[in-house]
């Protein structure tokens, strides 16, 4: 069974396993979807950055829109939530790490959010998002195929998420995580010093 983060629950939780499987081509990237267990993630992201240490990095950070924000964005925009893309650039190695030491827990078990490590060269990109959910993007299948298999997840042709199991009777649910009181939209200010910015503000 998955072993999901603290910040998500799933009714038929026993109905999801760790696996990844090949998706389409998007911009002349291969997508990679997977399941990755709450124990595993930061250790992917390790294997990643490590695998990726001779180029420079960008993180991802996505949170959704506060109350006030979305109140504002219905008074010009189409109804619905959105979210906030933020990025770091240019990070090294070690810098990159330190986000996964200091902040790590905060990003895998937080359920409302997204984050992620992108190349700024080769473009190979690595999320997680709601539910145990990652996508890769990457020309390298094989590289990515054995990071993920070194964590103990193989392939499947039919992957089965989380998102696969909701019905109106009974629905997902995901929830904000703190850390020591700390919450996921307090990562933004903190990484002030790192040079976050806001990208983009996206409808979810």
């Amino acid at each position: 069974m998955l072993n999901i983060i603290k910040g998500a629950h799933v009714p038929d939780a026993a109905l999801l396993c760790e696996a990844y499987t090949i998706g389409r081509q998007v911009r002349g990237l291969t997508a990679i979807h997977a399941n990755v267990g709450a124990d595993k993630l930061l250790s992917l992201f390790t294997a990643f950055i490590r695998a990726h240490r001779k180029e420079l990095l960008f993180f991802i950070l996505e949170i959704p829109c506060n109350q006030d924000e979305e109140q504002e964005i219905g008074n010009t925009k189409t109804k619905g939530t959105h979210k906030n893309i933020y990025y770091i650039d240019g990070l090294s190695e070690e810098e990159a790490y330190a986000i996964l030491r200091e902040k790590g827990e905060l990003l895998v078990h937080d359920g409302i959010s997204a984050f992620g490590f992108g190349g700024h060269d080769s473009q190979d990109e690595l999320t997680k998002s709601r539910y145990n959910c990652c996508t890769a993007f990457t020309q390298d299948i094989p590289a990515f195929a054995k990071l993920l298999e070194g964590q103990g997840i193989f392939r499947t042709e039919h992957l089965v998420t989380a998102w696969d199991t909701f019905s109106q009777e009974q629905p997902g649910c995901c929830m904000t995580y703190s850390v020591d009181g700390e919450l996921i939209y307090d990562l933004v200010s903190y990484f002030k010093d790192w040079g976050i910015y806001l990208a983009e503000q996206r409808e979810d």
